[in-house]
Order: C-alpha cells, then structure tokens, then sequence
C-alpha cells in the first residue's frame, strides 16, 4: 500500500512527505524534551534545592513554541504532498 501511495505522487510531493516526516519526528523529541525539563524540576523540588525556576519556563516555552512549529510546518507539508 504504501509502495503505491508513493508510486502515485509526483516528486514534489515525495519532497513534501520527507519534509512532513522530519517535522513530525521533530515535533516528537520536543515532547521528549518538555518531559526531560519537567522531569528535572520535579527532581530538584524533590531535593529541596532552591533553585531559579525562570530559567526551566524560558527553556519550557521555547520548547513549546518549536513543538507548534513543527506541527504546523509538518501538517502544511503533509497536506501539500497531494
């Protein structure tokens, strides 16, 4: 099935999967990242450190705002493939 969805596409459009395939995986791993930063701030509460929490939003934030990125650029992909 997928050999003939791929068959069916012009190039352009292969072009646009591959793009679509990178965005989506990117997308993932930010999730992965957002769940290593919440992770590591329950650690050091846990650990009743004082610690400056402004620095994990900023980092927290920058990930959220690439993961919607990522997504609009991966689902503009997928629907232009044909």
């Amino acid at each position: 099935m997928i050999k003939e969805i791929i068959g069916d596409v012009t190039t352009k459009g292969k072009y646009m999967i591959a793009i679509a395939v990178l965005f989506f995986t990117l997308y993932s791993l930010s999730s992965v990242g957002i769940m290593v930063v919440v992770l590591d701030i329950l650690k050091k509460i846990m650990e009743i450190q004082s610690i400056d929490l402004s620095q994990y939003w900023i980092v927290l934030i920058g990930l959220i705002v690439f993961k919607a990125i990522c997504y609009l650029f991966a689902d503009l992909s997928k629907h232009f493939a044909g």
